[in-house]
Protein backbone atom coordinates (compact mmCIF):
# COMPACT_ATOMS: atom_id res chain seq x y z
CA UNK A 1 0.00 0.00 0.00
CA UNK A 2 1.15 3.41 -1.01
CA UNK A 3 2.64 5.65 2.10
CA UNK A 4 0.25 8.35 1.67
CA UNK A 5 -2.88 5.36 1.59
CA UNK A 6 -1.33 4.02 4.84
CA UNK A 7 -1.04 6.97 6.55
CA UNK A 8 -4.47 8.59 5.53
CA UNK A 9 -6.70 5.21 5.43
CA UNK A 10 -7.94 5.12 8.79
CA UNK A 11 -8.28 8.81 8.48
CA UNK A 12 -10.68 8.66 5.44
CA UNK A 13 -12.64 5.08 7.02
CA UNK A 14 -13.51 7.86 10.24
CA UNK A 15 -14.80 11.06 7.28
CA UNK A 16 -16.38 8.54 5.20
CA UNK A 17 -18.35 6.57 8.03
CA UNK A 18 -19.38 10.22 9.31
CA UNK A 19 -20.42 11.16 5.65
CA UNK A 20 -22.47 7.32 5.73
CA UNK A 21 -24.18 7.88 8.80
CA UNK A 22 -25.38 11.36 8.41
CA UNK A 23 -26.17 10.27 4.28
CA UNK A 24 -28.26 7.37 5.67
CA UNK A 25 -30.20 9.62 8.33
CA UNK A 26 -31.31 11.79 5.79
CA UNK A 27 -32.11 9.26 3.26
CA UNK A 28 -34.13 7.80 5.82
CA UNK A 29 -36.60 10.45 6.14
CA UNK A 30 -37.62 9.78 2.55
CA UNK A 31 -37.53 5.93 2.53
CA UNK A 32 -40.20 6.65 5.73
CA UNK A 33 -42.32 9.19 4.37
CA UNK A 34 -44.37 7.10 1.32
CA UNK A 35 -45.57 4.56 4.11
CA UNK A 36 -45.87 6.55 7.41
CA UNK A 37 -45.68 10.21 6.63
CA UNK A 38 -43.31 12.81 8.22
CA UNK A 39 -45.09 14.04 11.30
CA UNK A 40 -43.10 14.74 13.54
CA UNK A 41 -43.48 12.02 15.57
CA UNK A 42 -41.76 9.89 12.73
CA UNK A 43 -39.07 12.24 12.71
CA UNK A 44 -38.74 12.08 16.55
CA UNK A 45 -38.22 7.89 16.03
CA UNK A 46 -35.61 8.47 12.70
CA UNK A 47 -33.60 10.50 14.65
CA UNK A 48 -33.97 8.81 18.49
CA UNK A 49 -33.19 5.71 17.34
CA UNK A 50 -30.37 6.76 15.06
CA UNK A 51 -28.58 8.00 18.07
CA UNK A 52 -29.51 5.37 19.93
CA UNK A 53 -27.79 3.26 17.69
CA UNK A 54 -24.81 5.11 17.65
CA UNK A 55 -24.14 4.79 20.90
CA UNK A 56 -24.51 1.09 21.07
CA UNK A 57 -21.98 0.81 18.36
CA UNK A 58 -19.73 3.34 20.18
CA UNK A 59 -19.82 1.92 23.35
CA UNK A 60 -18.99 -1.57 21.54
CA UNK A 61 -16.95 -0.28 19.87
CA UNK A 62 -14.42 0.99 22.32
CA UNK A 63 -15.01 -2.46 23.93
CA UNK A 64 -14.07 -4.43 20.96
CA UNK A 65 -11.00 -2.23 20.43
CA UNK A 66 -9.37 -2.70 23.45
CA UNK A 67 -9.69 -7.18 22.67
CA UNK A 68 -9.05 -7.35 18.92
CA UNK A 69 -6.59 -6.55 16.35
CA UNK A 70 -6.89 -3.66 13.37
CA UNK A 71 -6.70 -7.22 11.13
CA UNK A 72 -9.87 -8.68 12.71
CA UNK A 73 -11.88 -6.33 13.19
CA UNK A 74 -11.70 -3.32 10.99
CA UNK A 75 -12.04 -5.09 7.68
CA UNK A 76 -15.08 -7.38 9.04
CA UNK A 77 -17.05 -4.14 10.13
CA UNK A 78 -16.92 -2.38 7.45
CA UNK A 79 -18.22 -5.37 5.25
CA UNK A 80 -21.12 -5.90 8.02
CA UNK A 81 -21.66 -2.31 7.42
CA UNK A 82 -21.79 -2.52 2.95
CA UNK A 83 -24.09 -5.49 3.87
CA UNK A 84 -27.09 -4.07 5.86
CA UNK A 85 -26.34 -0.88 3.49
CA UNK A 86 -27.00 -2.93 0.62
CA UNK A 87 -30.03 -4.95 2.24
CA UNK A 88 -31.56 -1.52 3.70
CA UNK A 89 -31.97 -0.07 0.21
CA UNK A 90 -32.91 -3.18 -1.46
CA UNK A 91 -35.26 -4.28 0.53
CA UNK A 92 -37.11 -1.08 2.20
CA UNK A 93 -40.16 -1.23 0.72
CA UNK A 94 -41.12 -4.67 1.25
CA UNK A 95 -40.02 -4.32 5.12
CA UNK A 96 -41.96 -1.37 5.46
CA UNK A 97 -44.56 -2.64 3.76
CA UNK A 98 -44.98 -5.29 6.16
CA UNK A 99 -44.04 -3.46 8.88
CA UNK A 100 -47.20 -1.07 8.07
CA UNK A 101 -49.18 -3.57 7.98
CA UNK A 102 -48.84 -5.64 10.96
CA UNK A 103 -48.64 -2.58 13.13
CA UNK A 104 -51.33 -0.23 14.40
CA UNK A 105 -50.55 3.22 14.27
CA UNK A 106 -47.90 5.48 12.96
CA UNK A 107 -45.88 5.48 15.95
CA UNK A 108 -45.08 2.04 16.92
CA UNK A 109 -45.23 1.05 13.21
CA UNK A 110 -42.04 4.30 12.11
CA UNK A 111 -40.53 2.64 15.14
CA UNK A 112 -41.05 -0.73 14.58
CA UNK A 113 -39.44 0.02 10.72
CA UNK A 114 -36.78 2.10 11.77
CA UNK A 115 -35.15 0.28 14.34
CA UNK A 116 -34.93 -3.08 11.40
CA UNK A 117 -33.79 -1.24 8.61
CA UNK A 118 -31.41 1.88 10.66
CA UNK A 119 -30.25 0.89 14.28
CA UNK A 120 -28.05 -2.85 12.62
CA UNK A 121 -26.54 -0.14 10.66
CA UNK A 122 -26.32 2.25 12.68
CA UNK A 123 -24.32 0.41 15.84
CA UNK A 124 -21.82 -1.03 13.29
CA UNK A 125 -21.20 2.41 11.80
CA UNK A 126 -20.58 3.22 15.85
CA UNK A 127 -18.01 0.87 16.61
CA UNK A 128 -15.72 2.41 13.44
CA UNK A 129 -14.89 5.69 15.51
CA UNK A 130 -13.80 4.49 19.14
CA UNK A 131 -12.07 1.42 17.63
CA UNK A 132 -9.95 3.52 15.08
CA UNK A 133 -9.37 6.24 18.10
CA UNK A 134 -7.71 3.07 19.94
CA UNK A 135 -5.49 2.15 16.62
CA UNK A 136 -4.69 5.82 16.42
CA UNK A 137 -3.15 6.96 19.43
CA UNK A 138 0.18 5.74 19.70
CA UNK A 139 1.35 8.09 22.92
CA UNK A 140 -1.04 8.80 25.59
CA UNK A 141 0.06 12.87 25.56
CA UNK A 142 -1.04 13.47 22.21
CA UNK A 143 -4.10 11.21 22.69
CA UNK A 144 -6.46 14.41 23.29
CA UNK A 145 -5.35 16.11 20.12
CA UNK A 146 -5.56 12.27 18.30
CA UNK A 147 -9.25 11.61 19.32
CA UNK A 148 -10.51 15.29 18.64
CA UNK A 149 -8.61 15.44 14.84
CA UNK A 150 -10.65 12.14 14.19
CA UNK A 151 -14.11 13.56 15.78
CA UNK A 152 -12.92 16.43 13.30
CA UNK A 153 -13.13 14.68 10.28
CA UNK A 154 -16.04 12.51 11.56
CA UNK A 155 -18.84 15.44 11.99
CA UNK A 156 -17.10 17.02 8.68
CA UNK A 157 -18.27 14.00 6.91
CA UNK A 158 -21.32 14.09 8.59
CA UNK A 159 -21.78 17.68 7.04
CA UNK A 160 -20.96 16.80 3.80
CA UNK A 161 -23.14 14.06 4.04
CA UNK A 162 -26.34 15.65 5.29
CA UNK A 163 -25.99 18.36 2.23
CA UNK A 164 -24.75 15.92 -0.22
CA UNK A 165 -27.93 13.51 0.63
CA UNK A 166 -30.01 16.41 0.80
CA UNK A 167 -28.94 18.48 -2.53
Amino acid sequence: MPFLIKKYFLDFIVFFTGFSIMTVEILGFGIMAPYFGTALSVSSNLLGLILFGLSIGYFWGGKVADKKGYDYFLPRILLAISIFLGTVFLLHDLLSVYIKNNFSGIISGSLAAIFVLFVPTNILMGTILPYVVKLKISDISSSGRSAGFLYFLSVGGSILGTFGAGF
